[in-house]
């Protein structure tokens, strides 16, 4: 595209129209007129008094309307924005707040009180021209404005740094190496964008990285984890995790993979820890692309669940740790030289608690990371052959909808053993077993486990019994017993109470 095109049409809602006779050629300005909201951003502009123009619409802005993509950010830069801001804040539709991490360049948020959903993000220019305001962003195709000379006319695209050639050639581009020291973050960014429209990372880029990789330690743990999350939500997240384990940025973040590299399983694993890992991930992201080839009577209750907010990243991130706790336990067998990880399920299960609590998780995301780590070998374990219906169900009742996210991860992971011992008949069969598992799950079990227990502890009180280890262990049994259909009314469980308990009946 040629820079500096001099383009003018209307922005009133009034004379919208205009946007419908546009050039076809005009690649910008027809991405412009059908994606952005026309009168939103018209009637928004309409409130900016006319001393405050030229303004520009700039960054993802610019980006994703290049990229024929739904624009979901207004952003703009404009001179004077103190002044701009007293204006703003006269007008009674309009709530303004200050946002951003950034103590210096100022940045405020413009909400429509009528309308919530629609806010514009106002740059102060840093630099005397918007040139120089472009010059201190992080990538190319970032850095691209489009001027707005009036609320009814675009003026020229400013793009001094190639940001569309770069979109063009789906390369991620630093505009200057300073970009990674002035804000960390874009470290990180920079592989977000790879994760979010499948760009490859130029070299010289991947060579900045490599330079300024430890400066991620500078950076906010609340920042890092929010960027990492939104990497994990792409459908195809784990090529863009394997390249961040190359340029040791990942290792950076997390320590703990230094040991996972190299470390040698052989017998049933085909490759080291970390890469099984990787491959865990791999298999993970197309069990969950291809649902209904995977669990075809349960996709929908599973896809539901992984809905939830954090849901599918915690899920990833379990594939990655998994096996964190492996370096730490192995042992080789002097003699027959088989190697094994005793007890690697426990140790790795504390490790992502402290990885958790540093990466400041919520207590839920932590927990569910916690017990999927923690059981992804019982699930093994449960689904061999031989194994009570009763002691798989009770493992249900006590992990509950973890149960899904634990046999997923299972799944991939058990479909990442590929090693000598293996065979394609266990993996088969594994499979066969945990869509079983999902079936029974959500057919029987999981309104069964909601269903409120025969007897309470304040129950057992009011029958002279004192709070303790047997207590703890009678209401587990009635619960596990009413469950399993062993005890089939509340009468029933009292019963099992007094004989256990060998008290005299009270009133209940």
């Amino acid at each position: 595209m040629t820079k500096n095109r001099l383009h003018t049409f209307p922005l009133y809602p009034v004379i919208i129209q205009g946007f419908n006779n546009i050039n076809n050629e005009v690649f910008t300005l027809r991405n412009f007129a059908k994606q952005l909201n026309k009168e939103k951003i018209a009637s928004f502009l309409f409130l900016i008094p006319q001393a405050f123009y030229p303004l520009y619409l700039v960054g993802g802005t610019v980006r994703d309307m290049l990229l024929e993509k739904d624009i979901k950010d207004i952003d703009i830069v404009v001179h004077n924005i103190d002044s701009l801001v007293r204006e703003l804040k006269k007008d009674p539709s309009i709530s303004l707040f200050p946002l951003g991490h950034n103590k210096v360049k100022k940045c405020y948020r413009a909400v429509k009180k009528t309308d919530k959903t629609f806010f514009i993000d106002i740059n102060e220019c840093e630099g005397k021209s918007i040139k120089e305001d472009l010059s201190k962003r992080d990538f190319t195709f970032n850095a691209i404005a489009l001027e707005v000379e009036d609320v009814g006319k675009l003026g020229k695209i400013i793009d001094p740094f190639g940001g569309e050639k770069a979109l063009e050639n789906k390369e991620i581009i630093a505009v200057d190496e300073e970009a990674f020291v002035a804000d960390p973050l874009r470290l990180l960014r920079a592989y977000r964008f790879a994760a979010t429209y499948g760009f490859s990372i130029e070299q010289r880029t991947a060579e900045y990285i490599g330079i300024h990789k430890n400066k991620i330690k500078t950076v906010s743990v609340e920042r890092i984890t929010e960027e990492l999350f939104k990497i994990l939500e792409y459908s195809s997240s784990c090529k863009v995790i394997r390249e961040m384990g190359k340029s040791g940025l990942l290792e950076n973040i997390f320590p703990e993979i230094i040991p996972m590299k190299g470390c040698e399983q052989k017998g049933y694993h085909h490759l080291d820890v970390w890469e099984h890992s990787l491959l865990t991930l791999e298999n993970c992201e197309n069990i969950i692309h291809q649902l209904t080839v995977f669990f075809p009577e349960t996709h929908q209750e599973i896809s539901n669940l992984l809905s939830h907010p954090d849901a599918y990243s915690i899920l990833k991130l379990s594939c990655i740790f998994h096996d964190i706790g492996k370096p730490s336990t192995k042992s080789v067998n002097q003699e027959t030289n088989k190697i094994s990880f005793r007890n690697h399920d426990v140790k790795g299960s504390e490790m992502v608690i402290e990885l958790g609590n540093r990466l400041k998780l919520s207590n839920k995301n932590s927990n569910r990371l916690y017990t999927i780590v923690r059981e992804h070998r019982h699930i093994h374990a449960l689904l061999e052959e031989g194994v009570k219906k009763k002691t798989i169900v009770n493992w249900q009742n006590r992990i509950k909808d973890d149960v899904v996210f634990i046999a997923v991860m299972g799944l991939a992971d058990r479909l990442s053993v590929l090693g000598e011992l293996s065979s394609v008949s266990d993996r088969e069969t594994y499979q066969v077993k945990t869509v079983a598992l999902m079936k029974d799950y959500f057919g029987t079990y999981q309104e069964l486990f909601k269903t409120p227990p025969f007897v309470t502890g304040h129950d057992l009180i009011q029958m002279g019994l004192k709070p303790g280890k047997k207590f703890s262990v009678i209401l587990k049994k009635i619960r596990e017993g009413q469950i399993n259909k062993e005890f089939k009314s509340r009468k029933e469980a009292i019963d099992f109470v007094q004989k256990m308990s060998k008290t005299k009946k009270k009133a209940v």
